[in-house]
């Protein structure tokens, strides 16, 4: 406006239609509305005692309910956890870190869906961040009514949703063929009784007896083991698995010590 209030005109420039013609190439597709992040401070009690390093149980347990969240966001309904696919770590995460676990439904099938998830870890003092693992969950659908489910289907909108959406079509197809692979082989199992019972009975020096590396555990589900439906979920029971998996790697370590030590002393 100049100086005696009469409106100053506005270039053709920058008229409202050319700012829209030129800011539309820089507007970014919306948001997946499944992409769930969730971020959670690693304290020592989610650590080992022997190290200051997060426990992968834990880690297990944050990441099956953020798979959760987002399947249950796209299924508008309660959904319990299938399967897990092989995960890698590929590092550690310290005390004081700040776990960040990224959420995203890639496809959903009739009464199943796949969710991808991402998960880093950041220093919240440097901010610098690391890559932990990607994992694919495949959760069911579960109405408390016990009515037929049939899941809304998922339009891909950016290139890696479309790459994750064809994929996960695939990854179904690798799962039902390795579960049918083991349902065989279970089958055949007394075929590897026979093979085993040729093996010899006395153990090379550097061999622990896989019977001295059994743990057993009972554990009663209490509230703080249940989720947001009242029942244990996923999440919890891999965290007490893979706490009784570590504790039968480590009875291996302290048996081939002790194995060592004894015949030194011998």
């Amino acid at each position: 406006m100049s100086g005696g209030g009469v409106p100053t005109p506005v270039p053709e420039a920058w008229s409202l239609k050319k700012l829209r013609s030129i800011s539309r190439p820089f507007l970014s597709p919306a948001p997946n509305p499944t992409l769930m992040e969730v971020n959670e401070w690693v304290w020592p009690s989610h650590c080992h005692q022997h190290a200051a390093v997060l426990r992968h149980g834990q880690l297990l347990r944050w990441m099956d309910v953020a798979a959760c969240l987002s399947a249950e966001r796209h299924a508008q309904m309660p959904c319990v956890t299938v399967s897990v696919d092989n995960i890698t770590f590929q590092s550690c995460v310290k005390v004081g870190h700040v776990v960040i676990l990224k959420a995203v439904v890639y496809r959903s099938f009739k009464s199943s869906l796949e969710v991808g998830l991402v998960v880093e870890s950041e220093d919240p003092f440097s901010g610098s961040r690391q890559h932990i693992c990607k994992a694919f969950f495949v959760f069911v659908a579960k109405p408390s009514d016990g009515a037929k489910v049939q899941l809304p289907t998922l339009s891909p909108v950016t290139e890696e949703e479309k790459r994750e959406f064809l994929l996960a079509a695939e990854r179904r197809r690798m799962r039902t063929t390795y579960a049918k692979d083991i349902m065989r082989l279970v089958k055949n199992i007394h075929r590897e009784k026979k093979r085993t019972s040729s093996l010899p009975s006395v153990l090379p020096s550097r061999c622990v007896s896989a019977a001295d590396t059994a743990v057993h555990t009972v554990q009663i589900v209490l509230p703080v083991h249940a989720n947001h439906h009242g029942t244990t979920f996923g999440g919890q029971i891999m965290e007490w698995m893979t706490d009784v998996a570590t504790l039968s790697g480590l009875l291996v370590k302290v048996l081939l010590n002790t194995t060592s030590y004894c015949r030194k002393c011998l």
